[in-house]
């Protein structure tokens, strides 16, 4: 199936590395994330990637953000993949 409409809303499973960044691109860039992530300490560790990809993206564009996206933790895999968009794994 292919589509042309913009995503919403992104179901993202993992937020380490890999996944965190994912999660901070698609949120500056206005996509609302919800991310599962089996680590408890998941949201203080997304706390810390989204300060730094704020101060790295105000340094790459003059150019305003759009509003930034939310990132909800999900308690299942389930929840983060329910009526969203798109689903990245990381």
């Amino acid at each position: 199936m292919t589509t042309n409409a913009p995503l919403r809303i992104v179901g993202l499973l993992g937020g380490g590395v890999i996944g965190g960044g994912w999660a901070a691109r698609f949120a500056l860039s206005g996509i609302d994330v919800k991310l599962y992530d089996v680590d408890p300490e998941a949201p203080r560790k997304m706390g810390e990637i989204m300060t730094n990809a704020r101060r790295a993206y105000s340094k790459l564009t003059l150019a305003p953000l759009p509003t930034e996206g939310t990132i909800t933790f999900a308690k299942t895999v389930e929840d983060a993949v329910t009526g969203v968009d798109f689903v990245q794994e990381s």
